[in-house]
């Protein structure tokens, strides 16, 4: 493994220990989400649960025999002194179904950390930190979303599994004519997951190939005859299966398949059994791929830019070597967005901002982009103007001039020196903060940076009429005058436009 390609890892590796320690600074700040005024020494004291039974019946018949109903304050445990509930003041109580779910969470992680549940069962504990990290509680799941503290079923769990977990995984339901993996179709999704955390991708249970193992001995002499002789202990499985369900006709393996995969033809790539029992690969990667795909890593015109991945042979940063589900691009290791985004952290940044361009807000970086090399900068797949005109064809009717004016010269751009084209003023193309994705607020702010003083509207204006080819635009310099705070404008026609046009909408002032 080359010095670029152990770097590339590494910033995996350290995006998740920084994950890891910015939610253990996030501990310590929401522990202040939950408050007890008893156990803070506020003056307030617990009026015991034979109170709250007084009104509560049903709830303390239910409660009864509930684990939570043996802590120490019992119902005062999660809803914090009741003292001055029950002396009339409704309002004084601490409810949880009305907290937000990082307020829920701490307060129930008060007895279920791994830190301070000493006296629980190690299944009931969690590791605090490493439930801040997972997917379910960035995504605002809070305890309450699956459990019932008061009334609910084993583990007080609102349903129990799988129906309670289709109930945000609707995508895992079983499907007839679907070949489901066993645990899938018998409902055990938490014999390979955790529901509430974990060190693995995905709240596995245990690396990949471990949970695999638990089931399927890869040390059987069946297993290793199907997997033609190789000793696959410690790979990673769903690099060739679904975990969970795929088409009856391919078996729980990926639906797009490399060729050499999809015909067995395991030594294309990998050394024969006979030789190696690990599977290893005949040459590096680096030299592997462009055996077959040479033209993808040396390409016929000289000129063009190459992705780093490519440049630097790191095929499988996107590709599957197997097999995929993703239809568009094949062999793609997830969809277009999530493997760009691994990489492109400062495109995650720009779908943060007011207005994000509708290819990145889906995903689709491919429509704008090769992911391999282009003869264009930032591997576009075309120019810029004729790549915008495919989509905004509308706007090119009626545009700043872009690309070459009269006489085919190139029409420039006095802050770069270099031909105008749609991104010279539409700058923030993944997204920015300005209408229309330009750089500067458009309404002046933007024209103006090019354009000083006085030469502005005359320019925009002689603009607008030569491209529409019209003589008949009267200009009044009286009704653009200070371009804002006017109070009339002129309406004139405009070539192919046989309506009562408003100039300064048309030349956006």
């Amino acid at each position: 493994m080359g010095a670029k390609s152990e770097y590339f890892w590494l910033r995996r590796v350290l995006a998740v220990g920084l994950a890891l320690i910015l939610a253990e600074t996030l501990t310590t700040i929401r522990q202040m989400a939950w408050s007890d005024p008893a156990a803070n020494g506020d003056g307030a004291s617990y009026a015991g649960s034979a109170s709250c039974a007084n009104c509560h019946k049903q709830i303390a018949a239910n409660f009864a025999t509930n684990p939570h109903a043996h802590t120490q304050h019992a119902c005062e445990s999660c809803h914090g002194s009741a003292a001055k509930h029950v002396a009339g003041n409704k309002t004084a109580i601490i409810n949880p179904s009305k907290m937000k779910a990082d307020a829920v969470n701490t307060l129930c992680l008060k007895c279920h950390s791994s830190a301070n549940g000493t006296g629980l069962p190690v299944k009931d504990r969690i590791s605090h930190r490493y439930w801040l990290a997972s997917r379910h509680a960035q995504r605002g799941i809070s305890c309450l979303s699956c459990h019932s503290v008061h009334q609910g079923q084993t583990h007080e769990l609102k349903m129990q599994p799988p129906v309670l977990c289709t109930g945000c995984h609707a995508d895992m339901k079983a499907t007839a004519g679907v070949f489901q993996h066993k645990p899938v179709a018998d409902g055990q999704c938490l014999e390979c997951h955790s529901p509430h955390a974990s060190q693995q991708p995905a709240l596995l249970l245990d690396t990949v190939s471990t949970a695999c193992a638990g089931c399927h001995d890869p040390k059987d002499p069946k297993f290793v005859q199907r997997h033609g002789g190789y000793d696959l202990q410690g790979d990673n499985c769903t690099s060739c299966h679904s975990a969970h369900m795929k088409d009856p006709a391919a078996a729980g393996l990926p639906s797009v398949q490399h060729e050499p995969f999809a015909q067995r033809k395991c030594t294309l790539c990998h050394q024969s059994a006979s030789v190696s029992k690990t599977a290893a690969l005949i040459v590096p990667v680096s030299e592997l791929c462009v055996r077959c795909h040479a033209d993808v890593a040396k390409p016929a015109d000289k000129s063009a830019h190459l992705h780093y991945p490519v440049q630097q042979r790191f095929c499988l940063s996107c590709h599957d070597p197997h097999g995929s589900n993703q239809q568009r691009p094949p062999l793609f290791r997830a969809s277009v967005g999530t493997t760009c985004l691994s990489c492109h952290a400062d495109i995650a940044t720009a779908m943060g901002k007011s207005y994000t361009h509708l290819p990145v807000q889906s995903g689709n970086c491919l429509i704008c982009h090769d992911g391999h090399q282009s003869t264009q900068e930032h591997l576009l797949v075309s120019d810029p103007i004729t790549l915008c005109k495919n989509c905004h064809q509308g706007e090119h009717k009626m545009t700043h001039p872009v690309g070459t004016g009269p006489n085919n010269k190139p029409i420039i751009n006095p802050l770069t020196g270099r031909m105008m084209t749609c991104v010279s003023c539409h700058h923030e193309i993944h997204g920015g903060n300005h209408h229309y994705l330009t750089q500067e607020d458009w309404h002046r702010d933007l024209c103006t940076t090019c354009h000083k003083g006085g030469a502005l509207t005359a320019t925009l204006y002689n603009n607008l009429r030569r491209q529409n080819g019209s003589k008949t635009i009267s200009y009044n310099r009286a009704a653009h005058r200070g371009v804002t705070g006017r109070s009339s404008c002129p309406k004139q026609p405009i070539a192919g436009r046989p309506e009562a046009v408003d100039i300064c909408n048309i030349l956006r002032l």
